[in-house]
């Protein structure tokens, strides 16, 4: 009943705040009054952590959550009082333990609603009710409030670890599990106490509940007060059937329980929950080499390696499956035996009770099967080893115990982001997040407030941050009259493209959006990800095209999106400093599809409106496109003897001082129609930002000006705003004049986003720069930092002539950095290179500790992706100094074989399905580059440096040509005279052969067409070198040239007194034309319009490598394959560098055999066809790496080690014959047991088994694939079991029958996939992969596992 006249209320209309103890009630509420009105506060009280506070009416409530609150300088998100909190009891806790230590745990769990207290022993006499147990409880808000916590986590402190349980359950009993009473009074105990038991009525101290630990978690189970120590999860408790004393030596690092190593979380009986558990292991004994045993935040008393987030990973064998390691009193012997071999391969057998057992791979690291195999042996061991009947009630709690775990760990493969050590061998996020730079692990721990005072104090660097960037998006206000000056003289859209762009937003361009979204991004304030809309896209489709809708009649976005949340990126300098820090906007991924639908109908048309100097975010142009334009320019004053100003222009946070006003202004001078530009408005209408800083969130902050970086339209949208400063430097400035003959305009801007370089002839163009900056900075509220800025003189300036600049601006004469690159002077350029061995040495170095767990696949990631990735910016510009290509290539092979080179190395740079290993040929990519360097000059539109590209090719063997150099046939001319960067183009260039279509149309390409050298024209017309030499230096060398003159001025010009030959040259020229080519070649109108001046259109070509008389063999390796000619103009980068790849390797690759098994079984048998199959999933890359090497007779069998060890007997050690490569792997008589168990097994799948079939694999055809892949695994692991149990008849350990160990291996891996399967709910899947023809396996009753072996 409400008092007072109080309005009526109910549950929805309370909100919680969780706010700092400093913050009282009244500064909350007066918080809350400032969002919704204080007059609609109506209750409101502390509880626990938090402040809840009941509003008048639900509306509010709404609103609140909405918007949050601001409470001492942090944003504080307002949360629903619906959302129910739920009592955490942590028992098992020492004393001594901080509960800052606890924290850190739990909130991996939810969010806390109350402090952690301790609770009290219970105590009745007085005397004792001081007492405190070693249970602590909180209040939290579970991340699955319906989902019941029951986990158990070790806690570090000081040095050692502590094993504690956390329930959000009643407190149960050790003994039954049964809530109600304790164990001292357990009905089970009634009739006989062991001895030692404790006396009636004593508390009970822990809260675990039996059979809890079955995570993984030895000592889950609380601890008598006093008898945990350092290292020790919690002491058996006195009595306990199968007390820790009666339990014999087990596994190293676990004392008085047997734990099978490498079996992460595996389930302990509640019986050892107080086992002693070495200081370094909690709750499972993982292997130091034993991969796979990796276990999610979550899963209670998992072994988590400190430096891998969400999993133990070890190098070594992954997932093994393994028996039960015993059971409470069982004195059993665990043990695992890790071998490494020559392969690379590392395998593991335990033993268990003597029962030696193999361990295989796994083709998915998957924690929840591993938690739930563990849980189910030791519930099966347990059983059977206390001789309980089926279905008694304790072996019904073991088992409630292992779907437990099962539940939980369905959880984590959800909660948990699981990374394995399969994600190193993989293009995944994890494996590209291994190698991060230095920068982006920076953290803000102080800034420079403006009195010059350092604060390490979050607050006041909250409050440092929302003055500096409320500042920064503070609009100043747009000056019409200077927008308008600069305005002048845009392209516009016409009326119909305008009409395009602003149509209405459909749900296929939201699809289309959406599918085109990156997985793995940071979600915004909301925490949707891309990948929740991916996934449910076809319910939310239409709903959130309807509220973009009814946004856009508003005129304004959900408050989701139109907060961004800031985060800070490292830039250089002192990063005290907050303009140091580079704002990238976390926005919410509703927001990024509607600017993604935006940004693909802009590009539609922004290549008109935008000049073909600016390249940032405009379809079709690169940032290459700028280098090479400056490149080229220091080139072409240098070989040209031109003088030129280079000015570096630095911008003081351009994207963040973009005047809305201003930009909304360009797109209407751009001709943007009204629909269109309302988009962009709604996208920034009452937008504001929280900024990351400080370990929280700041109070929001209004966005008035500004582009979002991260925001997909905003690149567009910035090339847009400073589009019209960049028009008016081209009209007003004479920047680099270049020779007439380029025909060209003068150079005046390069620019990639803000970073643009001006070009200056003399002090008027600067006064020009500083005028246009300074009215530019009127209408956008632009600003340049002339303290970043550079400049360079170029040419001959003599000391009087050097221009003054401004902002204390001083000129260099060597050269500058531009977009990364050193350009100018030859010790300028040389910085590109200086270190540049030592830093890939480095980076490789990084990498050695994981080197012999990465299989050959993964080291090529970490090659080409993390090593050679680097290099590629500076050589597509660049030429690098001879032999460095060579010494880095060597270090990338080096680090592949980490020991003896096996194969040429020119068979690892061939692609995986042409039996190579995809190592990246350094010295052949950058001939790709060279070839799309060439692309982009003979068919691009008109790049920016193409008229200075002309320039430079000019003055190739003297002829005058530019683009028709590409036509001459190698070796016609000679390239001295060009630049480094050109010469190494021309030299790619050869490693193609091309061919023209026959009979092309006629086209004023006819007139540019070389009169020499091209085969256009018969070669027997200048085979006189008095002639060609004469035409050469009279610069008559087109055929347009032979247009309009006659033959007597021809002889003037050329030198050659005899009228007569020169009359029959002529005509032979003409003649050898096709009627068409003549007819259009002679005409005048047509010939005088070339004469003025044509875009020379270059005729299309079709390529392929210029292998000259090689011809491809049966039985040889190297092959052309897919490389048929093709148009040069669409060949793709890759099909470029397999050609020069396979033409700068012919010589070496020309005699590989294909395999060294060609003289067993023939030409007949070829791996053609089967290497692509080699490493497709499900086999683990590692055995692939066997076949791989099986093929190429990279193995190091006895016969090959007695050539370089004289001790090794070169006999099979199974049989004593010469082990040769096929001797072991196919011939030896202890292989005919495995060959049969394999012929069965390839029958059963419909497929004739066969010895070379076995040794090459099955050739991959698509609509076979299911069955084709099973019967990969099947070989690869047949493989691993001959030479794991050589190894071991080698050493005298562990199974030497290879039957036993491929039915060990195999059998491993399905237990485990079909544990995945199971907890995913989709055996399906299962039964499509590995029960193909049920040959393998099948399912029984309850969907159990049936092996057909």
């Amino acid at each position: 009943m409400a008092s007072f006249g109080a309005p009526p209320v109910s549950l929805g209309h309370g909100v919680r705040v969780v706010a700092q103890a400093a913050n009282t009630v009244e500064q909350v509420l007066l918080a809350v009054g400032d969002q919704v009105g204080h007059g609609n506060i109506s209750y409101a009280s502390r509880m626990n952590k938090a402040v809840v506070v009941f509003l008048k009416d639900q509306k509010y409530v709404t609103e609140l959550i909405e918007s949050g609150l601001v409470l001492n300088e942090e944003y504080v998100q307002v949360s629903p009082l619906a959302t129910p909190s739920t009592r955490i009891t942590v028992s098992g806790v020492p004393p001594f333990i901080p509960n800052e230590a606890l924290e850190r745990e739990l909130k991996r769990f939810g969010k806390f609603a109350s402090n952690l207290r301790t609770v009290a022993l219970g105590c009745k006499d007085e005397k004792l009710k001081h007492v405190q147990s070693l249970r602590r409880q909180v209040f939290m808000f579970l991340n699955c409030p319906t989902q019941t916590l029951d986990v158990s986590f070790r806690v570090r402190h000081e040095e050692g670890f502590y094993m504690v349980y956390a329930s959000s359950g009643n407190v149960k009993c050790f003994e039954c599990g049964e809530s109600g009473h304790k164990r001292v009074a357990c009905p089970r105990r009634r009739h006989a106490a062991p001895p030692g038991a404790a006396e009636p009525g004593a508390a009970e101290p822990g809260a675990a509940e039996p059979g809890a630990a079955g995570a993984g978690a030895a000592g889950a189970g609380a601890a008598e007060p006093g008898a945990a120590g350092p290292g020790v999860a919690g002491a058996t408790e006195p009595g306990a059937a199968g007390a820790a004393g009666s339990v014999a030596a087990g596994a190293p690092g676990v004392a008085g329980v047997a734990v099978a190593p490498g079996v992460a979380g595996a389930a302990v009986a509640p019986d050892v929950a107080g086992a002693a558990v070495a200081p370094d292991v909690a709750g499972a004994a993982v292997a130091p080499d034993v991969a796979g045993a990796a276990v999610a935040p979550g899963v209670g008393g998992a072994a988590v390696a400190p430096c891998v987030a969400g999993a133990a990973v070890a190098p070594g064998v992954e997932g093994a499956a393994v028996a039960p390691a015993g059971a409470p009193g069982a004195a059993e012997e665990v043990g695992m035996n890790i071998v490494r071999d020559e392969a690379g391969t590392v395998e593991g057998a335990v033993s268990v009770g003597g029962k030696h057992l193999e361990t295989g791979k796994r083709g998915r690291d998957d924690v929840a099967g591993r938690v739930r195999n563990a849980a189910v042996c030791q519930v099966e061991a347990v059983g059977t080893q206390q001789g309980l009947p089926s279905g008694s009630g304790r072996q019904k709690e073991f088992q409630q115990a292992a779907d437990n775990n099962e539940e939980k760990a369905k959880g984590a493969l959800i909660r948990a982001r699981f990374t394995s050590m399969r994600d190193i061998d993989a293009p995944t996020t994890f494996f590209f997040n291994l190698e991060r730079s230095v920068g982006q692990r920076k953290q803000m721990v102080c800034l420079r407030l403006p009195d010059g005072q350092v604060t390490s104090e979050p607050a006041e660097m909250r409050r440092h941050a929302v003055s500096f960037y409320t500042d920064l998006f503070k609009a100043e206000g747009c000056d019409v009259e200077a927008a308008d000056v600069l305005f002048q003289g845009l392209p516009q859209l016409s009326p119909a493209e305008s009409d395009t762009l602003g149509s209405d937003i459909t749900l296929e361009e939201l699809t289309s959006a959406v599918t085109q979204m990156a997985s793995g991004k940071a979600p915004g304030i909301d925490g949707l990800p891309a990948d929740f809309f991916k996934h449910f896209w076809s319910m939310l489709g239409q709903d959130l095209l309807d509220v973009l809708r009814e946004s856009f009649g508003k005129g304004s976005l959900p408050a989701s999106c139109r907060r961004a949340v800031i985060s800070l990126l490292p830039k250089k300098g002192d990063l005290t400093l907050l303009k140091n820090w580079r704002p990238v906007a976390l926005l919410c991924t509703d927001y990024k599809i509607l600017s993604k639908v935006l940004a693909n109908r802009l590009k539609c048309f922004i290549d008109f409106l935008i000049g073909t100097d600016q390249t940032y975010c405009i379809p079709g142009r690169s940032i290459v496109d700028n280098l090479f334009l400056m490149r080229d320019a220091f080139d072409v004053c240098k070989l040209y003897n031109l003088n030129v100003g280079i000015i570096s222009i630095d911008q003081e946070k351009a994207f963040d001082r973009v005047d809305h006003t201003f930009l909304a202004a360009t797109l209407q001078a751009f001709g943007v129609g009204e629909h269109f530009l309302s988009w962009v408005k709604v996208l920034y209408s009452d937008a504001c930002c929280v900024v990351k800083v400080g370990g929280g969130l700041s109070r929001p902050v209004p966005v008035k000006r500004g582009i979002r970086q991260g925001c997909p339209i905003s690149g567009l949208l910035y090339s847009i705003a400073i589009e019209p400063l960049l028009c008016r430097l081209r009209n007003r400035l004479r920047g680099l004049c270049l020779p007439e003959s380029a025909q060209a305009l003068p150079v005046v801007v390069s620019a990639y986003a803000d970073d643009v370089s001006v070009f200056i002839q003399g002090q008027r163009d600067i006064q020009e720069l500083q005028d246009s900056l300074a009215l530019y900075r009127k209408a956008a509220s632009a600003k340049v930092n002339w303290e970043k800025s550079e400049a360079v003189l170029v040419g001959q300036w003599g000391v009087g002539n050097r221009p003054s600049l401004p902002g204390g601006l001083g000129w260099g004469n060597r050269g500058l950095k531009v977009l990364g690159v050193w350009l100018g002077s030859e010790d300028m350029v040389a910085q590109n290179w200086e270190g540049l061995l030592g830093k890939v040495q480095a980076k490789l170095a990084k990498w050695k500790w994981l080197l012999p767990q990465l299989s050959y696949r993964g080291r090529v990631l970490v090659a080409n992706n993390l090593v050679a990735s680097s290099l590629w910016h500076r050589l597509q510009v660049l030429t690098p100094p001879p032999g460095l290509m060579k010494q880095l290539q060597r270090l990338l092979v080096d680090f592949f074989w980490s020991g003896h080179h096996w194969v040429p190395a020119s068979v690892l740079y061939l692609p995986v399905a042409e039996g190579g290993q995809g190592l990246v040929d350094i010295t052949a990519r950058t001939a790709a580059f060279r070839l799309q360097a060439a692309q982009r000059l003979l068919y691009g539109a008109s790049p920016c440096w193409l008229a200075m590209a002309r320039l430079l090719l000019w003055r190739a063997g003297g002829f005058g040509f530019d683009k028709h150099l590409f036509l001459l046939k190698a070796p016609a001319y000679e390239i001295t005279g060009l630049v480094p960067f050109y010469c190494s183009v021309i030299n790619a260039w050869k490693l193609l052969s091309f061919t023209r279509p026959p009979d092309p149309r006629p086209g004023m390409w006819l007139f540019e067409e070389p009169l020499f050298d091209t085969g256009f024209f018969p070669g027997t017309l200048f085979s006189s070198a008095t002639l060609r030499n004469g035409f050469v230096e009279a610069g008559v060398v087109k055929l347009g040239h032979l247009t309009g003159i006659s033959t007597e001025e021809l002889a003037e010009v050329t030198g050659i007194r005899s009228i007569r030959v020169l009359e029959n040259l002529v005509d032979e020229v003409w003649q050898s034309l096709s009627p068409s080519h003549r007819t259009f070649a002679l005409d005048a109108d047509l010939a005088d319009q070339w004469k003025k001046g044509h875009e020379y259109v270059f005729p299309a070509l079709s390529v392929g490598p210029a292998v000259g008389e090689w011809r491809e063999e049966d039985g040889l390796l190297l092959s052309l394959g897919t490389l048929t000619p093709g148009e040069f103009s669409s060949c793709s980068g890759r099909r470029l560098y397999l050609s020069c790849l396979k033409v700068l390797n012919l010589r070496s690759l020309a005699g590989v055999r294909e395999s060294r098994w060609t003289d067993v079984f023939g030409l007949a048998f070829s791996p053609q066809g089967s290497w692509r199959i080699l490493y497709k999933s499900p086999v683990e890359k590692r055995m692939a790496d066997i076949q791989w090497r099986i093929i190429h007779g990279a193995i190091a069998t006895n016969q090959y080690r007695a050539h370089f060890d004289p001790g090794t007997r070169g006999g099979c050690p199974f049989c004593f014959v010469a082990e040769t490569l096929e001797h072991l792997v196919v011939s030896c008589p202890r292989l005919a047991g495995l060959k049969n168990m394999l012929q069965g097994w390839v029958e059963g799948l419909g497929e004739v088994f066969s010895i070379p079939l076995f040794v090459h694999g099955p050739k991959y055809i698509l609509k076979k694939r299911e069955t084709l892949v099973l019967m990969n695994f099947l070989f690869a692991n047949a493989k691993l079991a001959i030479w794991k149990s050589r190894k071991n008849q080698l050493a005298g350990v562990g199974w030497t029958d290879a039957v036993l160990c491929l039915r060990g291996l195999v059998a491993a891996r399905l237990r485990v996939e079909h544990a995945y399967y199971t907890l995913i709910n989709h055996l399906q899947g299962f039964l499509d992969v590995w029960a193909v023809g049920q040959v393998l396996c099948s399912l029984g009753e309850n969907d159990s596992l049936i092996l057909k072996f």
